[in-house]
């Protein structure tokens, strides 16, 4: 719906066909763009993204922190990425996710009813990702959202 929002303020349809045509649009603009342009643009979505996440956990630290700190090295950005999958695949979020997922609350086998049962399972799995992966602090040590 955002993404809706967003292009038909740029002149594009509010529809799955004007997502496509920006995304291809967009994606030939990129590719034929100087590499300084390319640098640009890849640095402010970037700033963007960040401003997007301090705003959303309450973390104003998170902009200080990419001025004085600067870009996230490949390397860390790896290391971050395994402590995420590893707290993903910890049994506890795996039991919380299938526990609040096994439960339906459709009421048919109509398709609108498996599109709503499946929107509320994408719905649970982002909850759990958000608390328990995210922002619970394990053993003692900072959330990942706080490292």
């Amino acid at each position: 719906e955002t993404q809706c929002h967003v292009i038909s303020l740029l002149g594009y349809q509010p529809n799955e066909h004007g997502i496509s045509l920006y995304t291809q649009q967009l994606t030939e603009s990129l590719r034929l763009a100087s590499p300084d342009v390319q640098d640009q643009l890849r640095v402010a979505g970037r700033d963007t993204y960040r401003m997007v996440l301090s705003a959303a956990f309450n973390l104003p630290s998170l902009i200080e922190d990419a001025k004085t700190k600067g870009e996230l090295s490949v390397v860390d950005a790896r290391n971050m990425m395994h402590k995420v999958s590893l707290r993903m695949q910890d049994p506890e979020v795996l039991e919380k996710v299938a526990k609040l997922c096994s439960v339906s609350v459709a009421m048919n086998d109509s398709p609108e009813a498996k599109q709503i049962e499946l929107a509320r399972k994408h719905t649970v799995v982002q909850n759990v990702m958000v608390a328990d992966v995210y922002l619970t602090e394990k053993e003692g040590s900072v959330s990942l959202v706080q490292e």
